[in-house]
């Protein structure tokens, strides 16, 4: 059984996108995916037990570890030096000593996963990972299979439009969007707290699939929350242009003749929803970006797992 540990904490949402994704697949692939509370950590459950990375390779000694750039450490060196793994970083920057030198452990990292947000607009990449050979991969978003796979319609969750409030900052054009869908459409928001009176509250992941499954239209104001939606065969407009084929409304026109034609005309709402769920299906879920973490790293065995889960389940939401 190989052990995979994964940080526990809410700063690096892809950390429990992996070990949600693990937890599919471990009976098949013969791997156990384990949360590590790292004394440094931000986790979600914040009285839940905190352990050194000494003590964790003392009585876990994992396999594989997913570190974060604030992991690499004096305590990081000593097991470098002491036990046999390989870890994938994922992170911005690599770190330096008191007197600013990039510090050198005994063990370079299998694979690097960053974000182009980390990295200043006139730097590249490879400046923040000066110790390595290995090329990073950027982040990749996609649909979370394990979050939305058991997805169910429930009429009581049924709207005409549905914003998901995890992605919106309270700028003055969101909320005033928000007036606009309200008091045009039968609209409902779920999510963090935001000030109007057509919020709900917040929700758990299985009723945040539910309620993406149920609505009419999503409008999603993040540029992510659409590949949910994509999956679920929920049409979705966004404010972001993250692909070709999206509906991205420049004004309130705009946004209000996308939402009466998917509304309405049977024909756009069907293809729009076939192109979306085609392509989302096509490599963009985030099962397909951590296949693709684990075949970097020379654990290809892992990755075919990964893979056949990702069509099993493909198959499932299609029978």
């Amino acid at each position: 059984m190989k052990k995979i540990v994964i940080p526990n904490t809410v700063q690096v949402p892809l950390n429990y996108d992996i070990a949600q994704c693990l937890e599919t697949i471990k009976s098949d692939a013969g791997v156990m995916p384990l949360l590590w509370n790292a004394p440094e950590a931000r986790t979600i459950n914040q009285v839940a037990n905190k352990k050194s990375i000494i003590d964790l390779f003392d009585e876990v000694a994992p396999d594989i570890l997913f570190v974060l750039s604030s992991h690499l450490n004096e305590s990081f060196k000593i097991v470098c030096d002491e036990f046999d793994f390989k870890y994938v970083l994922i992170g911005g920057y690599w770190p330096k000593d008191e007197n600013q030198n990039f510090v050198k452990f005994s063990k370079e990292p299998s694979a690097i996963i960053t974000h182009d947000a980390f990295l200043p607009q006139d730097q590249n990449i490879e400046t923040f990972f000066p110790q390595t050979e290995v090329e990073p991969i950027v982040i990749r978003h996609g649909a979370r299979l394990s979050q939305i796979q058991g997805a169910k319609h429930d009429p009581a969750m049924e709207c005409e439009v549905l914003i998901l409030t995890g992605g919106m900052t309270g700028k003055a054009n969101e909320i005033n969007t928000l007036d606009f869908l309200t008091t045009t459409y039968q609209t409902k928001l779920v999510g963090p707290t935001i000030g109007n009176h057509h919020y709900l509250g917040e929700v758990t992941m299985v009723e945040r699939a539910d309620f993406i499954n149920s609505a009419h239209v999503l409008v999603d104001f993040s540029g992510q929350e659409f590949w949910d939606a994509a999956y679920l065969k929920t049409p979705a407009i966004s404010f972001v242009p993250a692909r070709p084929h999206l509906l991205v409304p420049k004004n309130f026109k705009e946004l209000k003749e996308n939402i009466d034609s998917l509304l309405n005309n049977k024909m756009v709402r069907d293809n729009y929803i076939q192109t979306c769920y085609d392509d989302v299906c096509n490599k963009n879920t985030y099962h397909h970006f951590i296949a693709e973490i684990f075949d970097s790293i020379g654990e290809q065995s892992v990755g075919d797992n990964i893979r056949n889960k990702t069509q099993e389940f493909i198959n499932d939401r299609n029978s």
